[in-house]
């Protein structure tokens, strides 16, 4: 069993050594560094999101040692000395931070901690465009005005852009159709727009003739439909096949089509309910 007194004392030197580098707002240019030095390649917004929530602490009393922070481990204090150590998932805010109990007094509640961190639900809208392998804010999309007409379209305010490809620079690099991509975002989906606009690899290979597989290709956008909120939309289009247009808008029920005049290829809107 571990002695829980005996790492309370090794954690109690470790924030008197560190509460004066990272005591106070005077931390905020170091610890933008320490996050990000961690964190890079994760998701756009964690730092930001990192530091808000971590101001908020400081602000509660509680003391904050990053001296673990490479572990992606943070090891919080609160006034009356009680210890509780986060684990910050790479894919947060997607994912909720985990809450270890190291050391608590009895009759101090852990619901404050959880409910200030844990359980805040994310709630800027999040859109995540597919096949795009830079960032949109460097590298415009050149259907951009398609996108801003959909967020546009479904009252999103102060939304998050993503972008996700195998290669280049995209806030999230990887397979968007691989299992592991679909499973870990659709534990809680986290995306009120997708947007599947310009994708090769099985996308454009299934709608070629030689490969032509219209089950396989709606098992591709089943998938990714799961990773997209409830009453989210995922937006298609790249649509080669000729019959294909028609044979998506009736066999999804909750699809129309998406007029947008800066496409010449057809669009389709499938509404997830």
């Amino acid at each position: 069993m571990i002695d829980y007194n005996k790492k309370y004392l090794k954690y109690k030197s470790k924030y008197l050594k560190l509460k004066t580098l990272f005591g106070g707002e005077e931390d905020i240019l170091e610890t933008t560094k320490l996050i990000e030095s961690v964190f890079n390649g994760a998701s756009i917004g964690v730092s930001k999101r990192l530091k808000n929530e971590l101001k908020k602490l400081r602000e509660n009393g509680y003391t904050i040692d990053y001296s673990q922070i490479q572990s992606k481990k943070l090891i919080l204090t609160d006034i009356d000395g009680s210890i509780v150590e986060i684990t910050i998932p790479m894919d947060f805010p997607f994912h909720n931070i985990t809450l270890y109990k190291i050391q608590q007094k009895i009759n101090t509640p852990l619901s404050f901690i959880v409910d200030l961190i844990a359980k805040i639900p994310y709630t800027k809208p999040n859109v995540l465009v597919y096949c795009h392998p830079y960032k949109i804010d460097k590298e415009g999309h050149y259907l951009y005005n398609l996108i801003q007409k959909s967020i546009k379209e479904s009252g999103l305010v102060e939304c998050s852009i993503y972008t996700l490809d195998i290669s280049g620079d995209p806030n999230i690099l990887a397979d968007g159709f691989s299992d592991e991509f679909i499973n870990r975002y659709s534990i809680n989906p986290s995306f009120d727009i997708v947007f599947l606009l310009d994708c090769a690899g099985p996308w454009e290979k299934l709608q070629k003739p030689e490969f032509y597989n219209f089950d396989a290709i709606c098992v591709l956008i089943d998938k990714v439909l799961k990773i997209v909120k409830q009453n989210g939309k995922l937006i298609i289009s790249k649509i080669i096949a000729p019959e294909l247009y028609e044979k998506l808008l009736s066999h999804y029920s909750n699809s129309i089509p998406f007029i947008s005049e800066e496409s010449l290829d057809k669009v389709i809107q499938i509404n997830k309910t």
